[in-house]
């Protein structure tokens, strides 16, 4: 059987763009004896860092910018000193812990016939302050239906935001949402609409299928063989009959093409999937190729992605599986929900006063596998954070999905809010 070295104190965090996976890599020999052999001719040294650059939702976070001056004096680092204790005091005192909501049990959701009654059901049903969709209806009708979802689920203790609404900001990040804080959501406005969508989803999907010369559908090795198997029809459709998708079903779509290359959003996830499985360990062991972990996790991940390719052609291996994000229409408001009870909750002030999970915190759960790969059996996403992990799952299980026994265990590590009177 192929060894493999599961010891590692590398750091994992993702970038979380898929690469171009037809890309060549470098060759893997059949008679390669170590996974060293095979990395020889990159130079290790200089590597770029496994830094998470790109999110698909983000947090904005007032932080104070350094003082780069020389010229300090004992008497203004003082000061300084004075009011960041003041700052964390206030924090504990008063940015400690948002109220439970306090709304009815169960609500029935009813489609809004204008704006100013969706306005109006947001304002009435969840106390909401400030909610701004322009003129779209449709979206403003899919927040409000899932809002209600996550109200119900939570017996009418969810905490909502003070505002929720579009924003013209051009991400920087590629981002689709995201929270300030805990009392205001926002949506990109030009990134969700159905011509975007359509554009990011064909994309993505024409990025993984292609056909051959005899005119059949190829699926790339390092794709998650079930997941592609099962969307290569939607690639069709998607080329031939485009306009005959929802909004919402594009926006869900754009997870699944993500899920399907795993390899390209989740390189570890992928080389577990493959080293979990008893017949492609067989393979790996007849071909002679034995992987370290430790060595996979000092390369960059474009060159992982390289590595695995080659891999799984060599080995005659197919990444099968592959985590699911695309768990319920609502999967984007859901995640962000999660953010909004996970820090309104105080629950894991024992990191931090503010109540966000330390830069420490973060680094351990990047550096350990068996998080890692616990967070990657939800979402290659639930991997680059432990916050995105509690959302992640938070979404999860808004969706009807239980948690493993393991998985919940972490959940309830980092302070994973409760859903109807239980963690469940």
């Amino acid at each position: 059987m192929a060894t493999i070295n599961l010891q590692n104190n590398a750091n994992l965090g993702y970038n979380t763009r898929a690469q171009n996976h037809s890309a060549r890599a470098f060759a893997v020999q059949p008679s390669t004896q170590n996974i060293k052999d095979v990395f020889s001719q990159f130079d290790l040294k200089n590597l770029p860092s496994l830094n998470n650059d790109f999110k698909t939702d983000k947090f904005v976070r007032q932080n104070a910018s350094e003082d780069s001056s020389k010229k300090s004096n004992k008497k203004k680092m003082f000061i300084a000193a004075g009011a960041a204790l003041f700052a964390a005091a206030a924090g504990i005192l008063f940015f400690h812990k948002k109220p439970l909501g306090n709304f009815a049990e169960h609500i029935d959701f009813k489609q809004a016939m204008t704006m100013d009654e969706a306005i109006t059901f947001a304002k009435n049903n969840f106390g909401i302050k400030e909610f701004s969709f322009d003129n779209d209806l449709e979206f403003a009708n899919w927040v409000n239906e899932g809002l209600t979802n996550v109200n119900n689920k939570l017996k009418g203790k969810a905490r909502m935001p003070k505002k929720i609404g579009f924003t013209n900001e051009k991400p920087g990040d590629n981002a689709l949402a995201y929270v300030i804080h805990n009392n205001d959501m926002r949506f990109y406005k030009d990134e969700l609409t159905k011509e975007s969508l359509l554009v990011k989803v064909t994309d993505s999907a024409n990025k993984i299928f292609e056909r051959n010369s005899d005119g059949k559908i190829n699926i790339p090795a390092i794709a998650a063989k079930d997941k592609a198997m099962e969307l290569s029809p939607v690639w069709e459709k998607l080329n031939n009959e485009p306009e005959s998708f929802s909004r919402m079903e594009l926006l869900g779509l754009l997870y699944d093409f993500e899920d399907c290359m795993k390899c390209g959003t989740n390189p570890l996830g992928a080389l577990y999937s493959m080293l979990e499985n008893e017949s492609a360990l067989k393979r790996l062991d007849e071909k002679g190729i034995k992987i370290e972990i430790n060595e996979f996790l000092r390369l960059d991940k474009k060159d992982q992605i390289k590595f695995l390719g080659n891999v799984c052609n060599e080995a005659k291996i197919a990444i099968r599986g592959g985590a699911n994000r695309h768990n319920s229409p609502f999967d984007l408001l859901y995640h962000e929900m999660g953010h909004i009870q996970h820090l309104s909750t105080g629950a894991n002030l024992y990191d931090k006063s503010l109540g966000i999970l330390s830069d420490k915190s973060k680094q351990k759960f990047l550096n350990s596998i068996e998080e890692q790969k616990i967070a990657g059996r939800i979402s290659w996403y639930a991997q680059t954070d432990p916050e995105e992990f509690v959302a992640e799952s938070f979404s999860y299980m808004m969706s009807d999905k239980k948690l493993s026994d393991e998985t919940m265990q972490l959940y309830k590590k980092y302070k994973g809010p409760i859903i109807a009177g239980k963690r469940v």
